[in-house]
């Protein structure tokens, strides 16, 4: 390994913990420099800005995972249409979140940065992003179903609570530091819970 690699990987290792630690916005490059035996120069010649460092840590497996969920939009839409009976759709479903815990529990620092130790970084509301991102799915989504069922419209303020819900379910695991075979015991439950409730609405 060469000694810019060696520094580049000393400095995002010690970065790691000392955000991990005290949170973006307490943390230290001077002592992410001293735990690292760097300078502040030299962090700079890697890095531009804290921020920077952070994003280091974390863009990798955020893209990840937004690539995945995006699909499950897509595939969850495509299901809708074809009107698939619910026991398809839950099993889907399941096969989804597995693939979504199986991105956060590898790289589980990662995502205990974003969505709790982010404050002050340009990643502070990811967690109201991803709420966005669904409830933009699923206005579409229970606009088709209600289409297709000859239903009513669910209301804004249900598309929301419902977004909000799922969101939090992941981000709950993570908050609260469950062990991976256990969130999967409990997603299985919550995937039980939004679809008889989805069903529910129509």
């Amino acid at each position: 390994m060469s000694s810019d690699k060696q520094t580049r990987e000393k400095l995002l290792l010690a970065a790691r913990q000392e955000f991990l630690e005290k949170g973006y916005r307490n943390a230290s490059l001077r002592s992410i420099c001293r735990e690292s035996g760097v300078t502040t120069g030299a962090l700079y010649f890697f890095f531009r800005d804290k921020n920077d460092l952070f994003r280091e840590l974390v863009e990798g497996p955020l893209q990840e995972l937004i690539a995945v969920i995006q699909q499950h939009f897509v595939e969850e839409m495509q299901e809708t249409l074809m009107q698939r009976h619910m026991e398809e759709d839950s099993a889907e479903d399941l096969r989804q979140a597995k693939a979504v815990l199986d991105i956060i529990y590898d790289h589980f620092d990662s995502f205990d940065l974003l969505l709790m130790k982010s404050e002050g970084s340009a990643y502070e509301k990811l967690f109201d992003q991803f709420v966005d991102m669904a409830e933009k799915h699923y206005r579409k989504l229970a606009d088709k179903v209600a289409e297709i069922k000859k239903a009513g419209r669910m209301n804004d303020y249900m598309v929301h609570w419902i977004a909000h819900m799922q969101i939090s379910s992941f981000a709950q695991l993570i908050e609260h530091r469950v062990p991976r075979k256990e969130a999967m015991l409990q997603m299985e439950n919550m995937i039980k819970f939004m679809q008889y409730g989805w069903s529910g609405m129509f």
